[in-house]
């Protein structure tokens, strides 16, 4: 069954005007079949943010192209992109902000709070039941957790918190069709990139790196092309904590491979140097994960030097 969702169905919606969204729940057929799993949908809205726009976030030009290139392989470039079939159990945006990890519910947060996406959020979300609290919340396998989290109300009244309510979520498409709706709302796009560029970007590139030979720092000062560091924030935007590890454990490799050589200091670092650690992680991410770097950020370019960040780095 696919399911229309206009925005004139939806309840706090003053001028819907004509959007539609169309999506259909995973059917037995599907090859890893599970109930109330999306993954597709048709009517996403791609180019209501201009250049200009997220330049004035705080995005360099080499910023972003890595947006771009980690959104297209994220979500193909939609911002209402949603994913209900993961351990995440509901992602979504043009990054995949994920459920269970809490991202989502703090890119909501600041959706809520902020000046150009209050609106917005009460349009889209707290008019249909949907808000977010800071607090305890039941989490995974009968624990609880405390932060922000997705508070969910439903028309019965009933209430479902953190990871209860994104599984609710899952089971009811017009909830579903309100996320992908929002990610057609100019406003609600560019409070993602904001939001991504401070909890994603800059947090990426400042990851601390050491050395056997000497003091570490941000990995910015090693890997200082557009497309090595755009690997390293894909990495990031996946799995945070690999950032750190894979690079110190192949920042080793290196030193052994070039003894006698100070890798610590940023000036000793050459072109060999940084595309041998790029293809490190490249080679680890294939092994670990179907799916590789190889056709991404292509466009991106490799010189060392050639990523410039924005005024505030």
């Amino acid at each position: 069954t696919e399911h229309h969702i206009r925005a004139d169905d939806l309840d706090g919606l003053d001028d819907p005007g004509d959007q539609e969204v169309r999506f259909s729940y995973w059917t037995p057929s599907h090859r890893n079949y599970r109930p109330f799993c999306v993954s597709r949908y048709r009517g996403a809205r791609k180019g209501l943010v201009s250049d200009a726009d997220i330049a004035a976030v705080g995005y360099s030009s080499s910023d972003i192209g890595i947006l771009r290139a980690n959104a297209l392989k994220e979500s193909g470039g939609a911002f209402g992109a949603i994913n209900t079939w993961d351990d995440q159990i509901v992602s979504w945006g043009m990054a995949q902000f994920a459920g269970q990890a809490g991202t989502l519910a703090l890119l909501l947060a600041r959706l809520a709070e902020g000046e150009r996406t209050s609106a917005s959020f009460g349009r889209w979300f707290r008019d249909e039941g949907v808000d977010v609290a800071r607090g305890e919340y039941p989490w995974k396998a009968g624990r609880t957790k405390r932060g922000w989290h997705v508070v969910i109300t439903a028309a019965d009244g009933a209430v479902y918190r953190g990871s209860e309510g994104w599984q609710y979520l899952r089971t009811q498409p017009r909830l579903i069709g309100a996320f992908l709706l929002a990610g057609n709302d100019p406003a609600i796009q560019l409070g993602q990139i904001e939001f991504w560029r401070a909890a994603f970007l800059q947090r990426a590139l400042d990851k601390q790196v050491s050395f056997a030979s000497g003091p570490g720092g941000p990995i910015r000062r090693y890997l200082t092309s557009e497309r090595g560091l755009a690997v390293i924030v894909r990495l990031h935007n996946w799995m945070p904590s690999y950032v750190v590890q894979w690079c110190n454990r192949f920042i080793a490799q290196l030193e052994r491979e070039h003894p006698g050589r100070d890798l610590s200091d940023p000036y000793q670092w050459d072109q060999a140097l940084e595309d041998g650690l790029v293809q490190k992680i490249s080679d680890e991410r294939k092994r670990v994960k179907k799916g590789s770097y190889d056709t991404y950020a292509l466009d991106l370019r490799r010189t060392r030097g050639s990523y410039v960040g924005s005024a505030d780095d």
